[in-house]
């Protein structure tokens, strides 16, 4: 049992730098960018690891926080896995040597809560610091995450729209991180000059995954399978407490993640109307009862009407009638997918046919709300159930 209002996380293990700081004249040092990633960690094991992989001298480094181990390798590009919780933060921050003077998201300052002050001073003197949690794909011996953390404006837009949208997603996304070096050119004293700086970005991501991840997602909510996840999502290893219990849903391993959860909802879903249909037929057959409140009552249930002595006009308003088809609720669960599934594919799908004859001429459903579709009789309910059992049946 998880304490209910505790954000959880992995252990930071080290950082991923673009840059040190380099010895000059008179004792002072001054920062150098680099083309290259560089690592530090107290953990010289993990540092030794990455050396061996990225190729570079492992060197003792005096940090703020104590001895560390450092290596800046051969590599611009390292292949990472960005989590689904504590992924990224982004503030702007003021810093007087190593002390925190000032955390805003402009709007409210974080250490005061107080009214954000960073854009009504003359001078700029806030920064925006993106912090990114990544794993390392290669490393074996890593349990935890690596903190990027860069300063850049650029790298705070761009790595802030994207880990954005693949936080949406609330998967593992596999990546490349690199380092591209960009120029700009600027107009200074009357002069131009260009500048070469580095920037951080991701490569490797599919943009067409990405999309269907957001609409399995959006579907899994409106299904009413799916709940945001509020801390990490991560099972421990087999044998080790508080692992998972194997999953009851063939080829899903870990019963943790969203998608686990829908499949197992709608597995269980599923079940439960085998289980109903069964128990219909069997009631159909031996003519016993199955509604517990007629049981108790000794009330039997009200005789069907006779389709024949109602008039032409009730015809297309009963949903149970050939003409017009059987009520969507009711199909839906015939075919195992939730309401909402149902009512999305008629309204995204443009090609219906009018009628199952294969004839071309479409055919127009007014479906704005869910009860749109739910409310279908007539031929729409005829065409709409002809659709679905051929998508889903």
């Amino acid at each position: 049992m998880a304490i209910l209002d505790l954000q959880t996380r992995l252990v930071e293990e080290g950082r991923i730098r673009m840059g040190e700081k380099v010895e000059m004249a008179g004792g002072q040092s001054r920062p150098k960018k680099l083309d290259t990633w560089r690592f530090t960690s107290a953990d010289k094991d993990l540092i030794d690891e990455v050396a061996m992989l990225y190729h570079g001298d492992v060197k003792p480094w005096v940090s703020p926080e104590g001895s560390q181990w450092e290596v800046v390798t051969e590599a611009n590009a390292i292949k990472v896995i960005i989590q689904p919780v504590n992924t990224y933060s982004q503030f702007m921050e003021k810093w007087e040597g190593r002390f925190l003077a000032r955390r805003c998201d402009t709007q409210r300052e974080q250490i005061s809560d107080r009214p954000c002050i960073c854009k009504a001073e003359e001078e700029e003197l806030c920064k925006p610091v993106t912090r990114v949690n990544l794993m390392l794909r290669d490393v074996k011996k890593t349990s935890g995450v690596w903190r990027l953390e860069t300063h850049g404006w650029n790298a705070t837009q761009e790595l802030g729209g994207m880990l954005a949208v693949l936080q949406r997603t609330q998967g593992w996304w596999p990546a490349e991180l690199v380092i591209e070096t960009r120029t700009q050119t600027r107009m200074r004293n009357g002069k131009p000059e260009t500048r070469k700086f580095p920037v951080p970005r991701f490569r490797g991501l599919e943009i067409e995954t990405i999309v269907e991840a957001l609409k399995a997602r959006q579907l899994a909510e409106l299904a009413g399978v799916d709940e945001p996840q509020r801390e990490l999502e991560r099972p421990p290893a087999p044998g080790v407490a508080g692992a998972p219990s194997p999953s009851p849903t063939p080829g899903v391993t870990n019963p943790t993640g969203w998608a686990a959860r829908r499949a197992i909802g709608m597995q269980q879903a599923q079940q439960e109307a085998t289980a109903a249909r069964q128990q219909l037929d069997e009631s159909a057959t031996s003519g016993v009862v199955s509604d517990p409140s007629v049981a108790e009552s000794g009330e039997a249930a009200a005789p069907e009407p006779d389709p024949t002595t109602q008039p032409d006009g009730d015809i297309a308003s009963d949903p149970a009638s050939p003409e017009s088809g059987q009520s969507m609720e009711a199909l839906c669960t015939q075919l195992n997918i939730p309401n909402n599934r149902g009512w999305l594919y008629l309204k995204q799908h443009k090609d219906h046919p009018k009628g199952c004859d294969g004839s071309p001429e479409p055919h127009a459903f007014k479906l704005k709300t869910l009860d749109d579709f739910l409310g279908l009789t007539g031929e729409d309910a005829g065409i709409a159930t002809d659709i679905l059992k051929g998508q889903f049946q």
